[in-house]
């Protein structure tokens, strides 16, 4: 498969954002980032993982040192753009968006002149941050600054909007090859993809419905139910039953398969608590004990939601166990019922 006749790399400017206490420190004020299609093509297997897998909010990325380029000074060209840095970005010739941000910056931190001033300090920990940010991933590269003074910078910069990095990678890279590299995550022929916060509003939206007590389609407005059936008589719309196993497959829907059976299981289920609390002052940092005290008898209002329990795969299952500060092995005596080389294959399944 033939690539580009060059394979030149596309920029991303990011003006910094600091905390206060950053305030008359010797920092950078922006950042160019140098993406490669290699770097890109990195970039974008994570973003297909927090698009696909909807429990992914927020990654980092480790690209070379070579790809970062910390700026103490900005410079703007007469024609109001930015300025080239010599070996690493020409303005003439190379791609770049994400500039107006820091093409906006004060006279403190930018200036008419032909070139940019390098920060000449360190920068430590350089990555690139993503994020989902209302259903699309932005990203922004990260990294701090350690001046000697126990303290560190943290270099927080403005985040560009995924979508914007793919359409100019498209623009830049126009052979059929990187064009596939390059390709933005969608969703197959067979179906709709749908991130984080599509499934919370899809599961919300599907509860309320339930709770309202039209899972049974008698129940059902005739619109409403027109909807169900998508206007079709021969369609049987989801009836309570149905309902929950959908709102389960939303909710781990990476860990199973068409039919909607949990992959590897690992007989541990996850389900989802709501507490809502209405008090008179800030309620503060409790623990769930000293909170359904002072609902049932203290001066506070509550409820409870719970939602539906989910299968857990096995690999789902570690990951949660591990993310809320325990061990693969609390349940391990738990798994299954029966004898003890019943538990040991079973937790040995969950362990390894």
């Amino acid at each position: 498969m033939s690539e580009a006749p060059e394979n030149k790399p596309i920029f991303l400017a990011f003006a910094a954002s600091y905390d206060d206490n950053a305030h008359g420190q010797d920092l950078p004020v922006a950042a160019l980032l140098r993406i490669n299609p290699t770097d890109f093509e990195r970039l974008s297997k994570t973003v297909a993982d927090m698009v696909s897998g909807g429990n992914l909010l927020a990654a980092a990325v480790e690209l070379s040192p070579e790809s970062f380029l910390w700026i103490k000074t900005v410079g703007l060209t007469s024609q109001g753009s930015l300025a080239s840095i010599e070996g690493f970005f020409d303005s003439q010739t190379d791609a770049l968006i994400n500039q107006e941000n820091v093409l906006e910056m004060d006279e403190n931190s930018a200036h008419y002149m032909d070139f940019c001033v390098v920060y000449e300090h360190e920068m430590h920990d350089a990555r690139v941050d993503l994020m989902m940010d209302r259903g699309s991933v932005v990203l922004a590269p990260a990294g701090y600054a350690d001046l000697g003074h126990r303290q560190r910078y943290n270099f927080g910069g403005i985040y560009s909007r995924w979508d914007d990095v793919v359409e100019l990678a498209g623009r830049a890279w126009s052979s059929q090859a990187t064009a596939a590299q390059i390709a933005e995550p969608s969703a197959s022929p067979a179906g709709l993809m749908l991130d984080a916060t599509d499934k919370a509003t899809v599961v919300a939206a599907l509860t309320h419905y339930m709770n309202e007590g039209m899972g049974e389609p008698a129940n059902r407005p005739e619109a409403i139910h027109e909807l169900a059936t998508g206007l079709d008589d021969s369609v049987v719309s989801m009836d309570d039953d149905g309902l929950a196993d959908l709102i389960r497959r939303l909710q781990g829907a990476d860990s199973v398969d068409q039919q909607g059976e949990v992959i590897n299981p690992s007989g541990i289920f996850e389900t989802k608590v709501v507490v809502r609390v209405l008090s008179a002052g800030e309620l503060g940092d409790h623990s769930l004990a000293a909170i359904a005290e002072a609902i049932s008898v203290g001066d506070c209002l509550g409820q409870v939601d719970v939602g539906p329990s989910v299968a857990l795969s096995r690999e789902k299952a570690c990951e949660r166990t591990c993310a809320i500060g325990s061990e693969p092995g609390f349940f391990a005596s738990e798994l299954v019922d029966g004898d003890d080389d019943g538990d040991k294959v079973q937790r040995d399944r969950l362990t390894a």
